[in-house]
């Protein structure tokens, strides 16, 4: 059986790694072709292009494993079944389980590859993937098309953001909250040819009526050593909302302590941010329906007979659709606070958990 189980094994490593591969990069391709149009504008080079592409594929590597260790591990044991080589190994006094054992770990190893990537390679990738655009934006402006230069205007971590506005004053907002779009303990150094002129401090600022409202204002005048205070009045340094959501990093930029971070600091400020909860919950359940995929897949040839490898192809795309759509619906169901935030997002993984559990269980010996 040792020499079977390996050769099980060394086939289904090759497949997965060529059918996760692949499925990333077609995935990759497809994601450019929404944003090519609005790339293309700015002019850039064909590497450019490629490298912004490359960029997106640990991304979608991380979303195609499911499939790719559900779809694989039939392809796997369904070649089996039809070779009679799962016949032989029963009559020999094998038995499935001890068979299935190993592909067990390898599902684990999954998942743990799976959170590797969304924790260290994907945050990394799309940080870069978002200053690349940036830059080419920039580039394209300036009448630099495809310089080397990159400048970040923004810095955002753990809910507090820095900025340059259109004026070149650096604006620090100490705590954002992206669902209400209300940042406090804001700070805005105004700079002109001789240094810093201005330092405005203000508790709360909104956006209304197409400018930043700064609220309960203390404007301090540097070089006439004079204080201001004011209730409340208008910043122009930001003229557009899409500029400055921009500067926000997105949760899959975000490493799991900064995404617990930024929650912790909302929720001491009086906000609760469903959407950052579920994404953090999110971040450690997704990558577990690996494991749970892999022996779906694997329990499925092995109690159908040898002509019945397309049923199990179907019924294993009915799985992958079925747990699509209801990762979707749960996610949904959070949303709109139908269902806990917390617990959203375990739905589905702890559904396939107990599938999984009893098609091992069933595996006829």
């Amino acid at each position: 059986m040792k020499i079977v189980r390996n050769l099980y094994i060394r086939e289904f490593l090759a497949v997965i790694t060529i059918t996760v591969t692949g499925l990333s990069l077609i995935f990759s391709l497809f994601s450019l072709l929404d944003k090519f149009d609005n790339l293309l504008r700015f002019d850039p080079s064909f590497f450019t292009i490629m490298y912004f592409t490359a960029l997106h594929v640990p991304l979608n590597m991380f979303y195609a494993l499911p499939i790719g260790s559900l779809i694989c591990s039939i392809f796997i044991f369904t070649k089996a079944i039809k070779r009679n080589e799962i016949v032989a190994l029963k009559a020999a006094g094998g038995r499935l389980t001890h068979l299935l054992k190993p592909f067990v770990l390898i599902g684990v190893l999954l998942s743990l590859f799976a959170f590797f990537l969304s924790e260290f390679i994907v945050p990394v990738a799309l940080s870069e993937a978002k200053d690349l655009k940036a830059d080419i934006k920039g580039s394209f402006r300036q009448g630099r098309k495809n310089s080397p230069l990159k400048v970040k205007k923004s810095v955002f971590r753990g809910g507090t953001l820095w900025l340059k506005s259109k004026d070149n004053s650096i604006i620090r907002i100490g705590l954002y909250d992206i669902s209400s779009g209300i940042g406090e303990d804001i700070k805005i150094f105004v700079m002109d040819n001789q240094g810093m002129e201005e330092l405005i401090s203000a508790e709360k600022a909104l956006w209304i009526n197409g400018a930043w409202t700064l609220k309960g204002v203390k404007k301090h005048l540097l070089r006439k050593g004079e204080t201001e205070e004011i209730i409340k009045m208008p910043y122009y340094g930001i003229t557009s909302i899409d500029y400055f959501k921009e500067s926000i990093k997105k949760t899959k930029e975000m490493r799991i302590g900064e995404l617990f971070e930024y929650i912790l600091r909302l929720r001491k400020s009086g906000y609760t941010n469903k959407k950052l909860i579920m994404d953090l919950n999110t971040r450690i359940s997704y990558p577990l329906i690996n494991l749970f995929m892999l022996i779906i897949g694997a329990s499925i040839p092995l109690k159908m007979n040898r002509k019945a490898g397309l049923a199990a192809a179907g019924l294993g795309l009915v799985f992958s659709i079925v747990y699509w759509v209801g990762y979707i619906l749960s996610l949904s169901l959070g949303n709109v606070g139908i269902v806990s935030p917390y617990i959203a997002p375990w739905i589905m993984p702890f559904i396939f958990c107990i599938i999984s559990i009893m098609k091992f269980r069933n595996i006829p010996e």
